[in-house]
């Protein structure tokens, strides 16, 4: 099966992946390495005007209509990039970023990935169902209100 950009960033972002067609079956598949995100985009003229070589960030995984990014976080035990100072903060940016522009960021260690019942994969396409089925209640209110 072709996945929808086949890039991954690490091994942690193919394994979810992998984890997500297990779990979810039939449910949308997201856009991998997604850096077209409108908050993100609006901070990085921000940061280049810190630091004009800055690059814009890329999502993991990311379903775009649904407004949601998930971030899978290696190395949450064995001091990894998300847990020192400089990493977390850009991660709490990230974060903060989308969640006032109305998206809903989900992040998931390798742990939580490998959980044998797929519990917090099956929470992601929860989440995915979810806001899909908000999605199409809010433009339905507005096609019949026009």
């Amino acid at each position: 099966m072709k996945t929808p950009s086949s890039v991954f960033g690490s091994d942690l972002e193919r394994e979810f992946f992998a984890a997500w067609l297990k779990w979810n079956h039939g449910a949308p598949l997201p856009r991998t390495q997604y850096s077209e995100i409108e908050p993100w985009l609006d901070y990085l003229e921000i940061r280049r005007k810190l630091k004009p070589r800055s690059r814009p960030w890329r999502a993991d995984f990311t379903w775009p209509a649904h407004k949601i990014v998930v971030e899978v976080q290696g190395g949450a035990f064995g001091g990894g990039r998300h847990t020192r100072g400089a990493g977390f903060t850009t991660d709490m940016q990230k974060s903060m970023l989308l969640q006032t522009d109305g998206w809903l960021f989900l992040a998931l260690t390798n742990t939580m990935i490998h959980q044998k019942d797929g519990y917090w994969i099956k929470l992601v396409g929860k989440a995915v169902e979810q806001r899909g089925t908000l999605l199409s209640v809010f433009a339905e209110s507005h096609a019949i209100a026009s």
